[in-house]
């Protein structure tokens, strides 16, 4: 149930006005319900025991840990867009500042 609840959080914060999570998080996010769906289906695959075992279990653990690293991206996308919207915010004003600026928006 707590992860329907966070389920529901994440959707309610990328259909609102704020900028993240956007389009990286939810395409990560995507991404890592398509792998856990591989990951279901060649775990039934092996309960019923009526194909190679070795390569489904293969097919299994690429997709864990594809779905793992897209996972973790969903997070990282909106948190480094953060950071750009940080630095987006640097004052422009004089040459120097829009240098620093320039320097800070390739950092983040």
């Amino acid at each position: 149930m707590k992860r329907t609840t966070e389920m529901t959080r994440f959707l309610e914060k990328l259909a609102s006005d704020h900028p993240t999570p956007g389009g990286g998080s939810a395409s990560a996010l995507a991404g890592a319900l398509s792998a856990s769906l591989v990951a279901m289906s060649a775990g039934l695959t092996l309960r019923k025991g009526k194909t190679a075992k070795k390569e489904i279990r293969e097919i299994r653990k690429k997709a864990l840990a594809i779905q793992k690293k897209l996972a973790k991206a969903v997070d990282q996308d909106a948190a480094s867009y953060e950071a750009v919207l940080k630095v987006y915010r640097l004052p422009k004003g004089s040459e120097r500042e829009r240098l620093r600026r320039g320097r800070e928006i390739q950092k983040a």
